[in-house]
């Protein structure tokens, strides 16, 4: 399962009751904008939350693989 950093938010199990939710949204978007904002500069950013925990039944819902028929579903 890979989730992009700047989508960690969305697939958190803590999303609702963490206390951080505004503060990793703030710091996600100044990543975000030097991401896209920096010339000259080649290389990925990546940043992981320390209080991340997947919602893997989210995940998946959301992100059906390629061979996903929906039999299971």
């Amino acid at each position: 399962m890979w989730i992009y950093w700047k989508e960690q938010c969305n697939y958190c199990s803590n999303y609702e009751s963490c206390s951080y939710y505004n503060k990793a949204q703030e710091l996600i978007s100044k990543l975000d904008s030097i991401d896209r904002h920096t010339t000259g500069v080649y290389g990925t950013l990546k940043w992981a939350c320390d209080y991340f925990k997947v919602d893997e039944n989210k995940y998946y819902r959301l992100n059906p693989g390629e061979c996903e028929d929906g039999i299971n579903s």
